[in-house]
Formats: C-alpha cells, sequence, structure tokens
C-alpha cells in the first residue's frame, strides 16, 4: 500500500476544507470564539484533533447544542495560529510568540505544536537564550529539551557564564550548572563561580566552598594561577587548606613543573598555611627548588621581599643559589631588611653566606664596608678580613685573558684592567686559538705553535689532521683536536708526541667543547642537534662517556668554559654563525641543573664568546658579523680575584679569545688604600 499517496491525499483533502472553511463559512458547523475573534470550524475536525475539544463537542456535554465554543484566558492570536495548524499542517514560531503558544497548545492539548516548539527551541539554542528555552522546557515537561540546553551550557560554559541572565540566576541553579559542566575545565569553572558570587558578593561570598565541592577535577596549574590568586580565596585560609589538600596533597604530582615566576609566591604561602602537614614538605622543597633555579629573576620581584628569614636563609644556603653571581646574593639580603628594620637582627646570619672571596675589591670597599648595616656587624667584619684581605695577600698569580686577531696573527694580553700587544705574527695568521691550565696554543695546520710572554714559538712536531678541526680543548696536560667521522688528535704536552684515536659519537656542526673535571664536555649544535650534551672521558674513568641533563635551551655555534664543577655555555637561537638571540646557560656538576645568567649587562649583546682564565669565567660581547670594533670585556668571578671591570678590547678584524696566566708576585690594594 502507497502509504505517502494517501498522506499526501490527507492533506489535500485538509486544505480543501481549509479553503471552504474561509470562503464558504455555511460549510462549518462550529464556531470557536476567543476574545474578539471568531473561527469558523468543523466539529470533526477539532474533535479528531484534541481531546480538548473532543471532551467539549462529546455527546452529553453541556454545550452539545450550542454552535461555539468559547476559550477565555488565552492569547489570540496564539489561539488562531493553532487552530490554522489544524488545517494546513503549519505554523510560524518566533521567541516573541513562543511562550503564548506553548500555552495556548498545552491548554488545548495539541501536541504536535508542543513537539514543534520544542524543537525550535533546541535548534536555536544560545548563550543568550538558553534561559528562557530551560524555563519553558521545565514548565511544559519536555526532558529531551532540558537535556538538550544542559548540553548546549556545558559545551558552551565559557560563553554562557558572561551572560546577565546566569549572573542572576539562585544558588540551587547555578550550583547545577556546575554539576552538568564536568567536562569544562576547572579554570573556566572557576571563573564560572567567581562571576555568580561577584555578583552579588554582600550575599554570595559565603558560598564559594559550597561550590568549590562541585569542582569534579583542579588542574593543579589553573589552581595556581586562577583559584588561589582570586580575591575570593586569597586569604583564606580555610579554603587555601581546601584547595592544597584537595589538588596537591597525596597526589603523585610534581609542582614545580607548574610554578612560574607569576604563581611562585603564592604556592609558596599557600603551602606555609598547611606547614604543619608532613605531607607538605615534598612540594615545599619542589618550590625551593624552583627559587634555587631561578634566583637571579626572582631577585627582583617584591615577593622575595615577604618571604621568612628562615626560607632566605635556606635559599642563600643552597648549593643551586650558590652558583649566581655575590653580588646578586648581596642585594636580596639588604633589599630583604629594608622593607622592615626589625630584620636587621637578621643581617649577620644571612650576609655571613656571601662568598666575598667572589666579589671584587671595589665593590666590597665601595658597597659593603661602607653600607650602614656593616656597623653593627662585627663579626660579618671579620669574615670579611680572613676570606678577602688574608686571600688577597696571599696570592702569587693574577689572572689573564688573551685575544688574538686570526686575521693578523696580533696577539694582546689583559692584565690590571689593560691592553698589550704583545706580538705579531703572521706565521700564526688564520690559526686557531686555545688555551687551558694557564697556557695557550695556536693550531695552524700542520703545525702548532706555543704562545708565550714575547709571542709565539713553533713546536717542532707537526700533526697532519690539523686541516680538519671540528672542536679543540687542553684536558689533563693534553691537546685534543676533533676531526670528523668521531676521530680525533692527541698531543701529549709533556712528551711532545702526536697520537690518533676515536670517539663514539659524532660531534654537531656548530658545537664547542670544553674542559671539566669530569671529562671533556661537548654542547650545543645547529639544527636538531641544539640541546646536544655529551661528555667524554679519555682517561676512561667513565667508561669513555658519560651522559648530564641536556641543555633546557637549545644552542646553536655555543662557546663554552668551565671553573670547578660548573660550565658556562655562551650559544645562540638560530641555525647560524650570526643572528638571533644570544644567551648564556649555566650547569652545574653537583646538582645536575642549568640556570641562566643575566645578559642585559652587555650594551652590546650581538654575539658572545666566553673563556676560563684561571677561576674567572670571561665574556666577549659585541659582534656584528663583519667586524670585531667596539668590542667589550665582562669577567664574572667565580671564586678567584680577576678582572671585574667592563672594558674595552682592541680592534681587531677576527677575534679568539681565551685564558691563560702570568705569573707575577702582585697584591690587590683595592681594599687597602
Amino acid at each position: 500500500m502507497d502509504f505517502s499517496r494517501q498522506r499526501e491525499r490527507g492533506l489535500r483533502l485538509l486544505l480543501a476544507i481549509d479553503i471552504l472553511r474561509r470562503h464558504s463559512p455555511s460549510t462549518c458547523d462550529l464556531e470557536v470564539r476567543f476574545g474578539g475573534q471568531t473561527f469558523h470550524a468543523h466539529r470533526a475536525v477539532l474533535a479528531a484533533s484534541s481531546d480538548y475539544f473532543a471532551t467539549k463537542l462529546k455527546s452529553g456535554s453541556d454545550e452539545k447544542t450550542d454552535l461555539y465554543i468559547e476559550i477565555v484566558g488565552l492569547d489570540e492570536e496564539s489561539v488562531r495560529k493553532c487552530l490554522e495548524y489544524l488545517y494546513t499542517g503549519k505554523i510560524v514560531i518566533d521567541f516573541e510568540s513562543l511562550n503564548v503558544i506553548l500555552e495556548a497548545c498545552s491548554k488545548m492539548k495539541l501536541d504536535d505544536i508542543k513537539e514543534i516548539c520544542f524543537d525550535f527551541m533546541k535548534a536555536n539554542l544560545s548563550v543568550d537564550k538558553c534561559l528562557d528555552i530551560l524555563e519553558y522546557a521545565t514548565k511544559y515537561h519536555s526532558q529531551s529539551t532540558i537535556d538538550a540546553t544542559f548540553g548546549f551550557i556545558s559545551d558552551n560554559f565559557q560563553g554562557f557564564i558572561g551572560t546577565a541572565g546566569y549572573c542572576n540566576v539562585e544558588r540551587d541553579m547555578a550550583l547545577e550548572f556546575i554539576r552538568r559542566s564536568k567536562k569544562v575545565a576547572a579554570r573556566v569553572m572557576w571563573r564560572g563561580i567567581s562571576n555568580w558570587i561577584n555578583h552579588d558578593p554582600s550575599s554570595r561570598k559565603n558560598d564559594v566552598m559550597l561550590f568549590l565541592n562541585e569542582i569534579p577535577q583542579f588542574d593543579p596549574k589553573s589552581t595556581l594561577h586562577d583559584i588561589l590568586s582570586d580575591p575570593l580565596v586569597f586569604g583564606n585560609e580555610d579554603i587555601t587548606r581546601f584547595l592544597v589538600e584537595t589538588v596537591f596533597l597525596d597526589k603523585d604530582e610534581d609542582l614545580e613543573q607548574h610554578l612560574d615566576d607569576s604563581n611562585w609566591f603564592l604556592a609558596y604561602e599557600s603551602f606555609v598555611v598547611c606547614s604543619a602537614d608532613h605531607r607538605c614538605d615534598p612540594f615545599s622543597r619542589a618550590i625551593q627548588r624552583y627559587v634555587f633555579k631561578n634566583f637571579m629573576v626572582l631577585s627582583k620581584q617584591q615577593q622575595l621581599l615577604r618571604i621568612g628569614e628562615e626560607d632566605l636563609f635556606v635559599i642563600l644556603k643552597a648549593n643551586e643559589t650558590t652558583n649566581y653571581c655575590e653580588t646578586i646574593r648581596w642585594q636580596a639580603v639588604v633589599d630583604w631588611i629594608a622593607v622592615d628594620k626589625s630584620r636587621e637582627i637578621h643581617f649577620e646570619k644571612l650576609a655571613s653566606l656571601i662568598n666575598f672571596k667572589n666579589l671584587s675589591p671595589k665593590f666590597i670597599k665601595e658597597q659593603i664596608t661602607t653600607h650602614s648595616l656593616m656597623k653593627g656587624a662585627p663579626a660579618l667584619k671579620e669574615i670579611i678580613f680572613n676570606d678577602v684581605f688574608f686571600h688577597m695577600q696571599k696570592g702569587t698569580k693574577l689572572n689573564s685573558c688573551l685575544l688574538f686577531d686570526s686575521y693578523s696573527g696580533e696577539l694582546h694580553s689583559h692584565l690590571n684592567g689593560s691592553w698589550t700587544q704583545i706580538s705579531s705574527n703572521k706565521d700564526i695568521a688564520n690559526g686557531t686559538l686555545l688555551g687551558g691550565n694557564g697556557e695557550a696554543y695556536v693550531l695552524k695546520f700542520p703545525k702548532l705553535y706555543k704562545i708565550r710572554k714575547d709571542g709565539a714559538a713553533e713546536i717542532k712536531t707537526p700533526c697532519n689532521r690539523l686541516d680538519d678541526v671540528k672542536a679543540k680543548v687542553i684536558h689533563s696536560g693534553r691537546i685534543f683536536v676533533f676531526h670528523s667521522h668521531k676521530m680525533y688528535s692527541k698531543f701529549d704536552l709533556s712528551i711532545c708526541k702526536w697520537e690518533t684515536g676515536s670517539i663514539g659519537f659524532g660531534i654537531p656542526v656548530g658545537s664547542s667543547c670544553c674542559s671539566t673535571s669530569k671529562g671533556i664536555l661537548f654542547l650545543g649544535g645547529v639544527g636538531g642537534d641544539q640541546r646536544f650534551t655529551q661528555l667524554f672521558d679519555p682517561d676512561y674513568r667513565l667508561r669513555g662517556y658519560g651522559h648530564i641533563k641536556s641543555m633546557p635551551n637549545g644552542r646553536s655555534y655555543t662557546s663554552c668554559a668551565a671553573v670547578a664543577n660548573t660550565v658556562f655555555v655562551v650559544g645562540r637561537t638560530g641555525n647560524l654563525p650570526y643572528g638571533g638571540q644570544v644567551d648564556i646557560q649555566i650547569y652545574s656538576f653537583e646538582s645536575d641543573t642549568w640556570s641562566m645568567l643575566d645578559t642585559s649587562i652587555y650594551r652590546l649583546a650581538k654575539d658572545l664568546i666566553c673563556c676560563c682564565p684561571g677561576e674567572s669565567v670571561c665574556f666577549v660581547a659585541g659582534h656584528d658579523g663583519e667586524n670585531w670594533s667596539e668590542r667589550e670585556l665582562r669577567i664574572h668571578s667565580m671564586s678567584a680575584w680577576g678582572v671585574s671591570a667592563l672594558q674595552q678590547i682592541p680592534k681587531v678584524s677576527n677575534a679568539q679569545i681565551t685564558g691563560w696566566a702570568w705569573d707575577k708576585p702582585a697584591i690587590s690594594e683595592a681594599l687597602t688604600q
């Protein structure tokens, strides 16, 4: 049987009856009266379409002999639209008429029209209309529309919580929105809670904990960034304790990965609230580690001045923090005490952690010994005298830097704050400079030259591999020259003999190496090798090779130097010898950690080269890719006296620099004058 033909025939019949109804009212047997309007209709059509009309028109009704039905209390236009639908199967619905049409079709029990209204609402959900739709769906009992609306709100929660309608809902409804939005990120969910409470804080602020209990899962980072920092939570110990216990305690969570410059102090204050709970200990240590590693940056923040005396003591005493410049550590102590005069009683204890040996005589004289805090610190004066004066008086060697112009063969030495040209030798022009153990050499295929006070002297032992140099270093009394194909040449300085060997890894382009207490360390490279780190021990104490933690910020065309157990690495962000950002990273063998050195001290920071004169680290800054005019020299002293002032270096065409030492029985007079 063809049902489609039957439906088509039925629709045509209804339309024909509607035409008769409108143009020949005499064919109708009933009037429907509402307000001031009259609708001509047919008893059979109305009774078949609605139980409401069927009951009105059934046999035995009080109105069975009447020729009309009267409908009161409904919108006239809505009643007319509903009655016309019975003949045409069509009805126009919009948000302006939705409520009155629903009211009319509900009273007249026209379920088809109600379903059309519900379909209209589900198809036109928006953040501005969803509350009205939820109200209609609840009032007229459409569970599918209710579920669709809550689903829409959950999917569009971030936009919904910004509407005025949301902020004005009652508490129970706001809680229901939170409960039904479990897939929403905790950060966005908290924003919704905050928006609702801040709309009327005087009456709603006590509901914060009630809403927080409805968040199914907190994200540690958003808890730190968004919730704990919110004025609704900040300073409230009960809520802070709840969040710390819920989000962090008894969880296998690495807090340190979520810390940054903007939230570390908030985490610090939050865990102070719960410090009595031993479960907080791992997280307190994580905060300490973050501060240790980032002390240089954090020392410039006001938040560091608000920590407790015991915490500052731990920070200054930590191995990671002692790797930083002593001037920064000294300034941190002074700034912390300046916040509150009552803190002066802690000055000697904190300042005693400063390693005064690593400060320049000028700085100690101008910044420390004349400081007002020193007047009440006799014990500290004794420390300075013992650590500084005695150290200076027993010294018999001053550190120096050697600058090599590989274009001209000129050699310049830096000592006691001034530069001196010591020679100009065309024989070593276009050679490669390297230094270590207080000595310096120039490699120029196939010859090796030793640099003396009066210039360069050839070593009569040629090496046929000096034309292929990828990296070079002096390590344990031997010169190592690394070539392509994992090969190296080794020159023993004690017996003046070249030997060859191989290593188990390739050296990337743009890498450099330095001698360390653990062996020869290779760092950086271009492209995918920028984070390359490999330790090679030619004495096989590490079975030949060893690994350290990769550089956090990979760099290319690196320059590196080591002092004791600390390695300084200068490198570029790009893959070219020139251009890109230049920065300095520091690695500590003792803690197996990397940190950054502030490079803002360099006026010209387009390029940096570092070397190690004795127990200091020297950085040369300012290369513009074409020449080395307007050079600057900066010494970052680690554990011995060295050149500490910013100095201009000689104008050279193609500079290479290394550290070496001159034997001189000199004693600094900086503090004795």
